[in-house]
């Protein structure tokens, strides 16, 4: 019973995921990471809102519905915490990268539409 027990201990530590004591700087970085990927995703919520005031001023909810629909999901992610550990990547930088991902997606939507309709208009 003691050998399995050793072995069961020894095969199975290395894959633990706690840090206890994160190299230095580490946290430091985490925090830069967060930061940059909000202030990306706050960029393209921006421009993609803009966009859409140009366009069209009367269809200003669409964008406005992705953006508190699409909200919730990085919002689940942070508090559901999918990725543990202080040394590997942290939950909240995570889910700003999700969340920028998703303002990018919108951005990208609302510059599509912005272009069919100056075509649409130009002709």
């Amino acid at each position: 019973m003691k050998l399995l027990f050793v072995f069961c201990i020894v095969t199975f530590t290395t894959d633990a995921l706690a840090c206890f004591s994160p190299p230095e700087g580490l946290v430091e970085e985490h925090q830069s990471q967060a930061l940059f990927a909000f202030i990306l995703a706050i960029i393209f919520l921006v421009s993609s809102l803009v966009l859409r005031l140009i366009s069209n001023l009367k269809r200003i909810w669409v964008p406005l519905l992705f953006i508190t629909s699409f909200t919730y999901i990085p919002a689940y992610l942070w508090h559901w915490g999918q990725f543990s550990g202080s040394c590997g990547t942290p939950e909240i930088v995570f889910a700003f990268r999700v969340w920028a991902g998703g303002m990018l997606t919108l951005l990208a939507y609302e510059a599509f539409h912005f272009l069919k309709i100056r075509r649409a208009n130009a002709t």
